[in-house]
């Protein structure tokens, strides 16, 4: 992997560039959970019965009338987004509903071509968005702005952070972005056909699983705290100490528990649930069901 500090005069014409366009509706998902559904077996009235996500859930059913393509959850839970090909659902358990009963506050806005969404810890919403030829990123900071397009970049995968959002393309590069433009800081990888992103407890790392390792990174500059190849990475589970992990290996289903800290490792026992995601500030887990958000087990090594 190689990281790259931009260079100041080439990222401020980039950030005026990418400003006078402006940003779109992007992500919180707090630590930016940027998830599509996985395909579960579930009761037809779990996603609205979820001890977690039940008013949520009804919210987003309500809100986006449309099949749902995939959803994020801001960082501490407080609020959650659900997209489909035309329009984006934000519902706010933090803001006063319209009817001051038991639903979060709701939102839609017509926003087509979107791929994926995250929160950062700000509560901004990043999107990818495909509105042309190729996916673009986009902020929406406030729910009486517009999203507003961000840098020149073609996100395919987003996790939000503490200052903003980190994106992956398809060419294996990793760059963050603030509300303010960006690229700030980048990062190369060479393998990242479906690749993993995940923040961690308090969102100062961040993961990026390729299949054949998994990267951990700062957040503040995408610098490089550890690099755990011993195994093919297919999954990376934070924990709720925010230095330890689970990584779920290609060979023979083995687990590792590491500790980015420490720099130790040890087996682990196989986990038998289905993949999750830590939902940072919050320590609670998310997988998805029918394209919304459901409570998980905690993975347990």
């Amino acid at each position: 992997m190689e990281r790259t500090r931009w260079n100041r005069e080439r990222r401020r014409s980039s950030v005026g560039a990418g400003l006078t366009l402006s940003v779109a509706v992007a992500a919180t998902l707090g630590t930016a959970l940027y998830l599509v559904s996985t395909s579960l077996p579930y009761l037809v009235d779990a996603p609205t019965a979820d001890p977690q996500f039940g008013a949520f859930n009804r919210c987003l059913i309500s809100t986006l009338r449309e099949p749902r393509a995939g959803f994020a959850v801001a960082p501490g839970g407080a609020k959650v987004a659900a997209y489909g090909a035309s329009s984006v659902a934000v519902c706010d358990k933090s803001a006063p509903a319209a009817d001051g009963g038991a639903l979060p506050a709701s939102l839609r806005f017509s926003f087509s071509g979107v791929t994926g969404a995250a929160f950062d810890f700000g509560g901004n919403l990043w999107l990818s968005a495909a509105q042309g030829p190729r996916p673009e990123l986009w902020v929406m900071r406030s729910p009486t702005e517009p999203p507003r397009k961000v840098g020149e970049f073609a996100p395919v995968s987003l996790v939000g952070l503490p200052a903003g959002v980190a994106a992956l393309d398809a060419s294996g590069r990793l760059a963050s972005f603030t509300v303010q433009g960006g690229p700030e800081y980048s990062a190369l990888f060479r393998q990242t056909s479906g690749a993993l992103l995940a923040a961690n407890l308090d969102g100062t790392l961040l993961a990026v699983v390729t299949g054949s390792a998994a990267h951990v990174l700062r957040a503040s500059d995408l610098s490089t705290v550890r690099l755990e190849d011993s195994c093919k990475a297919q999954f990376l589970w934070w924990l709720s100490s925010p230095t330890r992990a689970l990584i779920s290996c290609a060979e023979a289903g083995s687990t590792l528990l590491i500790d980015v800290a420490t720099g130790s490792k040890q087996a682990a026992s196989p986990l038998p649930h289905a993949r999750s995601s830590l939902i940072p500030r919050l320590g609670a887990y998310v997988q998805g069901c029918d394209q919304l958000p459901c409570s998980a087990p905690p993975p347990k090594p």
